[in-house]
């Protein structure tokens, strides 16, 4: 009921001169933020399944399915990244400097988007 109340607001400010020309170019900006994140969203997933197929079989806690990559990549961008389990796993070194590499290139990325 309160979002309808707002967006009558805004139909009634669209009227004005002097607010009606801000109010079309918030709608424009809508428009775009949806396709940034819609972009954003198909690289946040292409680098959850590059990191679910590499270290999925050998850290299934962090990467075993889809859901838990996600929510691993997405805290590491807040810094909560473990490497150690990395380091601690069975992994051969190409596929180790793979991964660090996936994970590297993806925090520099979204800490980029977050500024």
């Amino acid at each position: 009921a309160n979002i309808t109340l707002w967006l009558r607001v805004i139909n009634f400010c669209a009227l004005s001169h002097s607010l009606g020309p801000m109010v079309a170019q918030i709608f424009h900006m809508a428009n775009d933020i949806v396709t940034f994140f819609a972009i954003m969203f198909i690289v946040f997933v292409a680098f959850v399944m590059s990191l679910m197929f590499t270290l999925g079989d050998v850290i299934p806690s962090q990467f075993g399915d889809p859901a838990t990559a996600a929510i691993t990549l997405f805290l590491g961008l807040f810094g909560e990244v473990d490497f150690s389990i990395m380091q601690e796993a069975d992994l051969s070194p190409g596929i180790l400097y793979f991964a660090y590499g996936v994970q590297v290139v993806y925090l520099v990325i979204g800490s980029l988007v977050l500024l």
